[in-house]
């Protein structure tokens, strides 16, 4: 909702969601405060301070609303809201899954006129679209939790029962835990099968980190076409040298050098030259790793570069140390490897990220790798929090979180688990309360055909 309100230029926006038949506001966000409410779960029509005639209208057209002034806005001038409150701009989408309305996002800006620009409405269609797929992932795993929580219960109590009965009950115990244990590698499949929204999350970071080489760039240009200037003004009195006039003309051409300070010029037209190429270096550095780590090869094997991947995950993440955590590379000479790249991409980037959010202030994460016999071994450290022992035999476990809610899922140990297992590797955790944890991956170079 933040994301949204500060692309949007939104001072306040809403997130309505579907069930059944029904519509409830399950999300508010304020740009003022920076403070969003979820999950409240109130009816759509006990809220007071939205157009309840627009929201109507949307639900039922499936139809984007954007008023540039409501209070001129002869389809909706007789909303007791809009007369009311005298808003601005208004914006109001209904977010469709399927051929289906799930939800619907409402914002408003009550100080400016046309807050909501063609380029602002772009933005969001992008946003909106991944506010519903995410929506829909989140409503999926809810489902499958509660579906494997009662599936337990009922093997319980179903056990309870076994215990008490001949031979033949005890056999169809036998069977029901073959079933249950089916159920849960098709659910860590499906949870396999789909790629983590890690981009999603790193969207505002990354977007800083290209933000700055490309405000280097224009920075250089524009002093650059100054100092090019200067230079062709130097150019242009050269040219009109006769030899009629020709003391004369190099007379003004010295007065004007020390006007300009000529010598200066020279050597900052090369600086500003390295500084637009080191900014260009830069987010061609951040482009091709969020090419690398997107790539759709989870099924293909390929011969990889494992320093290539942990770089590309540095890269991706660098706005959540950078300033604060020291990143050691104490990278060996390793042999290539057989693997699914877009996989390791994914591991590599659940295990450092969990690694920099357990360091609360400054800290270390040291990379190590090498070689041993016919396996590379990758080991990931960190100066952060560490792990209780009581929990670390959950850690790897489908939606065990230590995290706060809303900022994890408990799928990226569980799912890096089975991707390491995929590539007949293996994964394990070191920790020590207070002194940090210590993850090492062990794979193989060449996979079995």
């Amino acid at each position: 909702m933040n994301i949204v309100i500060a692309n949007a230029g939104a001072q306040r926006g809403f997130l309505l969601l579907t069930e059944g038949e029904d519509l409830y506001l399950e999300g508010e966000a304020f740009a003022l405060t920076e403070e969003v409410s979820v999950l409240q779960h109130v009816p759509v029509l006990k809220i007071m301070d939205i157009s309840q005639l627009i929201i109507n209208y949307v639900l039922r057209s499936a139809e984007t609303v954007v008023i540039n002034d409501a209070t001129s806005e002869k389809n909706f001038a007789n909303d007791d809201y809009i007369i009311r409150n005298n808003p601005k701009s208004i914006f109001c989408m209904p977010l469709t899954y399927q051929n289906r309305i799930s939800g619907i996002l409402y914002l408003e800006n009550n100080i400016a006129i046309g807050a909501f620009t063609p380029e602002r409405l772009r933005m969001l269609e992008m946003l909106t679209g991944e506010i519903v797929i995410s929506i829909e992932n989140a409503k999926l795993y809810r489902n499958l939790q509660d579906y494997n929580r009662t599936l337990e219960e009922k093997v319980i109590i179903r056990t309870e029962e076994i215990s008490q009965k001949n031979e033949q009950l005890n056999l169809q115990k036998e069977e029901l835990g073959e079933t249950l244990k089916n159920l849960r590698q098709s659910q860590f499949q499906l949870l396999q099968s789909e790629k983590m929204a890690s981009l999603g999350q790193l969207v505002a970071g990354i977007a800083h980190e290209i933000n700055n080489p490309v405000t280097f760039i224009s920075a250089g240009v524009d002093s650059l076409k100054t100092n090019i200037d200067e230079v062709r003004q130097v150019l242009d009195l050269y040219h009109k040298i006769t030899p009629d006039n020709a003391a004369g003309q190099l007379e003004e051409i010295k007065k004007l050098k020390e006007k300009l300070d000529y010598d200066q010029t020279l050597p900052e037209v090369v600086n500003l030259l390295e500084i637009i190429k080191t900014g260009t270096e830069r987010t061609t550095e951040i482009i091709k790793g969020l090419r690398s780590f997107s790539r759709m090869d989870e099924d293909i094997l390929k011969v990889a570069d494992i320093h290539e991947n942990l770089n590309t995950a540095l890269i991706l993440l660098r706005n959540k140390y950078k300033d604060r955590i020291i990143i050691e590379k104490q990278y060996q000479d390793i042999p290539q490897i057989e693997c699914y790249p877009g996989q390791l991409n994914q591991v590599f980037m659940n295990i450092l990220t969990n690694a920099i959010d357990s360091i609360q202030d400054k800290g270390r994460v040291t990379i190590r790798t090498s070689k041993s016999n016919q396996m590379v071994q990758i080991t990931i450290s960190d100066t952060g929090a560490g792990i209780p022992e009581e929990i670390r035999p959950k850690i790897f476990e489908p939606f065990f979180t230590t995290k706060a809610v809303g900022q994890g899922t408990g799928l990226g140990l569980s799912i890096s688990h089975g991707i390491i297992e995929k590539h007949l590797g293996s994964i394990n955790v070191n920790s020590v309360v207070g002194k940090g944890s210590e993850f090492v991956i062990s794979l193989p170079i060449k996979q079995p055909h």
